[in-house]
């Protein structure tokens, strides 16, 4: 179970970064020490097709990440709605069909919003369920 998105971020992301910066370092040093240190060439030995190439395939990757991560949040969006729409017609519904006294169409609404934080706790993985019915009360 995640304590905070800080900790997530510093555990995978920054790790990442942090291994691709140094791998990227560590190439950029190479041209360096082939001149410098071994004598070999110059530094305008290095054709600028390469540095082209390099920034094509970073651009495709760039575009193709932003266009994933855009879909399945546009995905999420919409499920959420959904499920937002239908707790609103299923309480409307229940309303209107069920012959209850009004305390307990106010717990029933108070469940129908209960499942949907609940649902939300689950998708991050931190459940709680015994405060689901406060909380839809205090949001209300």
């Amino acid at each position: 179970m995640r304590k905070s998105w800080l900790s997530f971020l510093h555990n995978r992301t920054l790790t990442r970064v942090t291994f691709y910066a140094v791998l990227m370092g560590l190439f950029a040093v190479l041209p360096v020490i082939r001149v410098q240190f071994l004598g070999l060439g110059n530094y305008t030995d290095i054709p600028s097709d390469v540095h082209a190439a390099l920034a094509v395939v970073l651009g495709w990757l760039l575009v193709f990440r932003t266009n994933t991560s855009y879909a399945r949040w546009w995905e999420a969006r919409t499920l959420w709605g959904s499920l937002v729409n239908i707790s609103r017609n299923m309480a409307i519904k229940v309303a209107d069909l069920v012959k209850a006294d009004d305390a307990e169409l106010i717990k029933f609404q108070t469940e129908i919003v209960a499942f949907a934080y609940g649902l939300k706790d689950h998708l991050r993985d931190e459940a709680v369920l015994q405060n689901l019915g406060t909380r839809s009360r205090v949001m209300n």
